[in-house]
């Protein structure tokens, strides 16, 4: 059964999907984004997503690759996240920054500290960053008791 709701679920069929891969990179930025939305970040789809994150030449590829991964509970794919933290494009770093909280490992703060430097923004995105992981883990405390 697929739901219209997941992640990556698409109505694709094998061949298709398969074919979509294989021109991946040759394709146009637009096409790009469209074979991401469709992706799910495991298997093979997660070796081009975490490909997209590092190599693509558009900010826009990249920084959706970065947001495909926060379903991604991969030890690489976090590691891609924290790499794409020192990315050029500023919405880049910040989807990725927004994917690793998403992912609510507190663990990561250290590695966005070394990763972001301490200029004042980048000090405000880590609090920022550490706050929301922090919530998440009070909102499932609280919801367990």
């Amino acid at each position: 059964l697929r739901s219209m709701d997941a992640p990556g679920i698409s109505f694709s069929t094998t061949n298709e999907q398969q074919l979509k891969r294989e021109n991946f990179f040759t394709v146009d930025e637009q096409s790009r984004l469209a074979i991401l939305r469709e992706m799910s970040p495991v298997g093979d789809d997660l070796r081009y997503i975490v490909a997209s994150l590092k190599q693509d030449k558009s900010a826009q590829v990249r920084a959706m690759a970065a947001q495909r991964l926060s379903f991604s509970e991969n030890y690489g794919a976090t590691q891609s996240l924290i790499e794409a933290l020192t990315d050029k494009d500023p919405a880049v770093v910040q989807v990725a920054v927004d994917s690793l909280v998403s992912l609510g490992d507190s663990s990561v703060i250290p590695a966005m500290e070394a990763r972001l430097g301490s200029s004042e923004n980048s000090k405000a995105l880590i609090q920022e960053a550490s706050r929301r992981i922090q919530s998440r883990f009070t909102l499932a405390a609280d919801a367990m008791r």
